[in-house]
């Protein structure tokens, strides 16, 4: 199930009684949702306290640093900018969008692509080394997909006159931010795909599940991006599709014509 799509439900969940089996994820919610509103409320103009809870944020390796402590530290960082997303789109879906929860700021878009660029070049080699290097991957999409429905909520953010310039600024250009993250992580995702066929048809797989869940949120970004990612995945699995029926057409044909690693199957 996408992350998304919990997102939506949520509000169902809530109304049922708590029980083993949703306790931990309505804990885990919770607790990203005060977590995010502390520091989207500690930011103010020089986003302080993002910077001192995270203060690797906008220091990602370089390109003579990315071995397997900087790949597992980047998988971390991840992680947790994920679960702060989660906390930030679920306040926003629980207040119907009269709030605006922003722990992540927008400026540190290109520095969170290096990081989840880090991932995607290290991935051939460090997925072999442990069952978390191996699920770094579905981390590194889930991670895409919470940061492209965060900056188009960043869009639509109600402006209030409480609200700082700096601030009306950031969410006037939150879809260019989106945008362009996906320009500096692209190119990393073709490189992963030119190393053999199994990891095509992994990428590709990931690829699917995120234009499905982005396609049933009605994403803006995904209308502007479709075009780069059809050819992208047509050319790689020899599949001819329009762009209305792409994802469900193209999951499609990998059940049908493309054989799954059973460890693949395990991180979807």
């Amino acid at each position: 199930m996408h992350t998304l799509t919990k997102l939506k439900s949520h509000m169902k969940a809530c109304c049922q009684p708590l029980h083993e089996d949703t306790f931990g994820g309505n804990l885990k919610v919770g607790l990203a949702q005060v977590a995010a509103m502390e520091i989207s409320k500690g930011n103010h103009r020089d986003n302080k306290a993002v910077i001192r809870y995270l203060p690797w944020l906008y220091h990602p390796p370089s390109a003579m640093q990315q071995g397997p402590k900087e790949f597992i530290e980047c998988v971390s960082h991840i992680r947790q900018l994920s679960w702060l997303l989660l906390g930030s789109l679920t306040h926003t879906a629980l207040q119907q969008g009269s709030s605006c929860c922003m722990p992540i700021p927008l400026d540190a878009g290109s520095h969170i692509a290096d990081h989840l660029i880090v991932i995607l070049i290290g991935f051939p080699e460090q997925s072999k080394t442990s069952v978390l290097h191996m699920c770094s991957l579905f981390h590194a999409f889930m991670f895409a997909q919470l940061w492209t429905v965060y900056c188009e909520q960043a869009s639509t953010a109600p402006s209030s006159q409480n609200q700082n310039q700096n601030q009306s600024e950031l969410c006037s250009g939150a879809l260019l931010t989106g945008l362009e993250f996906w320009s500096r992580v692209t190119p990393s995702i073709l490189q992963l795909m030119a190393h053999n066929r199994v990891m095509v048809e992994m990428v590709c797989l990931h690829v699917i599940s995120l234009m499905e869940a982005l396609q049933e949120c009605n994403s803006t970004i995904f209308v502007k991006l479709i075009p780069m990612w059809l050819p992208m995945i047509q050319s790689n699995l020899n599949v001819s599709v329009d762009h209305s029926a792409a994802p469900a057409l193209l999951h499609s044909h990998m059940l049908k014509h493309h054989s799954t690693p059973h460890a693949h199957l395990q991180l979807l």
